[in-house]
Formats: structure tokens, sequence, C-alpha cells
């Protein structure tokens, strides 16, 4: 997933038999998880384990650490435009490493370590009026679209990408939040799909620049309940950083600036981190001291439904951790 401002119901089941696997796991010497229940993984395009030993391991830990959760990019609001109201691409995923799924599910399936591979959806803002990635514009299908429809459209895309990239046999997810991912940035790699300097859709008034704060948290509102309802297996999640939250979604402080009992993952802006494999939710910095991980909406480290984080080591790659203890009862 994009770092910030600096810069999936069909459960996938192992084809073992249950005494097999069971075999397989007395044999695993797990590594240590820091707490108790805590995995490592990443997201987007790296970093990515070795090749051995198996399970894998999440590169640079000390003392050795699990590889158990991947969570990679299946869709976006991009896609949408009047040619393709559906806003599915076959094949899209420039934030997917197909190494990194796989060998997180390997340690998944096989080894019963960690949640194995995920999806996020790059969600838009209620103002995206931009080209579509044919170079064409957006039909009236999303101009003009109130909010929580909008959101709503794009819930279904996300749940319907992940089920194309499931049946299709490609690959397996079954880390079964869909992130929306709300921040702004260029869509790795593609020209800058800002509006009138209105990152992705967030603000609301493209002369002003003003925010929306109904229509923005609408948008979101609009996409949890479309997977909810869906009732597909998955739940819905939403990623972003306290930064860009606060920044271009809704104020620090509102009706609007809260998401309780949803999946919260929060990211950690690049510079100074020194720890590849953090204990916790705290990183270490350059000069001395800790970082905490920064939630947003209403959230901490301590809400029961701060379940991820992610962090990059001087731009080295996203890493991640995950509270597999914050996971839904359900799940």
């Amino acid at each position: 997933m994009r770092r910030p401002a600096k810069t999936l119901r069909r459960l996938a089941i192992a084809t073992m038999a249950a005494s097999s696997l069971l075999a397989t796991q007395a044999a695993v010497a797990h590594a240590a998880d820091s707490p108790a229940g805590f995995y490592y993984g990443a997201d987007s395009d790296s970093p990515t384990p070795g090749s051995s030993p198996l399970p894998y391991r999440e590169p640079g830990c000390t003392p050795a650490a699990d590889f158990a959760s991947y969570v990679g990019e299946i869709g976006s609001g991009l896609l949408f435009s009047s040619q393709d109201p559906d806003g599915y691409t076959p094949g899209f995923g420039i934030g997917w490493n197909a190494t990194d799924a796989s060998e997180a599910n390997v340690d998944h399936f096989t080894y019963g370590i960690g949640e194995g591979a995920g999806a996020y959806f790059w969600l838009l803002g209620p103002d995206w009026q931009g080209d579509d990635l044919s170079g064409g514009n957006f039909g009236s299908s999303v101009v003009g679209t109130p909010a929580y429809k909008w959101g709503e459209q794009q819930g279904q895309a996300a749940d319907a990408d992940w089920q194309r990239w499931y049946d299709d046999g490609a690959n397996r997810m079954p880390f079964r939040v869909i992130w929306a991912d709300v921040e702004n940035g260029d869509g790795d790699g593609y020209p800058d799909w800002a509006h009138n300097g209105d990152p992705n859709g967030w603000f609301t008034d493209s002369t002003t620049n003003a925010k929306d704060d109904q229509a923005n948290f609408a948008v979101w509102a609009g996409f949890r309940d479309k997977v909810n309802a869906i009732n597909d297996g998955h739940v819905p999640g939403m990623y972003s950083s306290q930064s860009q939250w606060d920044t271009f979604v809704v104020p620090q402080v509102g009706t609007y600036n809260t998401i309780s009992g949803y999946n919260i993952w929060t990211a950690e802006n690049d510079s100074g981190v020194t720890l590849e494999c953090p204990s916790g939710w705290s990183q270490s910095v350059e000069g001395g001291g800790t970082s905490p991980a920064l939630y947003f909406a209403g959230q901490s480290s301590a809400s029961p439904n701060a379940t991820m984080w992610q962090w990059s080591t001087n731009g080295s790659g996203d890493w991640d951790q995950v509270d597999a203890n914050r996971l839904p009862a359900d799940y």
C-alpha cells in the first residue's frame, strides 16, 4: 500500500487431510511473535522473505519471526468509467506482490501460521471527477452520484474483485478483511489523479478545497454497509494514517471522526524508524526514543479494533504487524 503523506465469502480451504496438517504443525518450531498473537508481514510491493527456511520468516527480524500476513491491492475507484461502470479491470493489481501473497499463504495453510494473504481497495472520495485509466472521463455512474451510493458502488466492486481473484484460482485470500485504502497519493505510478488539488476526491469544493465531513464519511459508510450486506464472509476495514485522515478526510474532532467496531489499519511515517520488526505498537527512531503507532478516527492502539499497523524502515518497503487477537470473534 502506498505509504502515507511523505509518501475479502469464500474462505479458501486447505486441501490437505487434517491429520497431515496436524503432523506438519507439530514438527514446526514457530518463531517467537511479540507480544503473543502478533504476526509480522508486508503489504503491496515489499519486503519479501528469503526462500528458506520454511516456514517463511519475516526478513530482518531478530529473533526470527514468521512471515504470517500479506495484503495487496486488488482494485480501485480509479477504474470506474462510463465504459466500465463496475470498475473492474482484469489483472489489475499494481500494488500486488504475488510472491509475498504465496509465501504468506504457505505459512498459513501449510503451517497454521497467521492470516495469510488479503486485499485492499483504493477508495475514492465523494468529489472524484477525474480521468479514468483509459484517458477518458468518468460517466454519470460516478459524477454527481451521492456520496453514500458512491461508497456502495466501490464496496460492491471490492467484493466482486476479491471473488474474481479467488474464483479464477490465481490467488487465495484467507485474510478476510477488505480494507478500504483512504489516502492521497498518485495511484502507484499513474499520473497525479488529484482533481484541482483535491486528493482523490476527499475535498468536496474544488475552489476552496473545503471538506464536507458528512459526505466524506458517507463514502466509507456506503463501502462498509455494502460489504456487510453482501455477507460473503468478509468484514470491512479501513486503512489510513492519523495525519492524512485528519488533514483531508475529517478534522481531528467532530461527529464523523469516529470508526468503532471495524478493523483499523494505520500507517506510520517513513522518516527515522530503525527496527524492521518492532515489538507491539511501538517503533524505535533515530536519535533515541520510540514512535507509537498513531491510530485515527477516534481510535488508539489500545482500541479493540486496532488490528494492524504499517511502517517503512527508511523507505525499504511496507512492513506490517497484525494483532490476530483483535480480529472479530466470528472471523
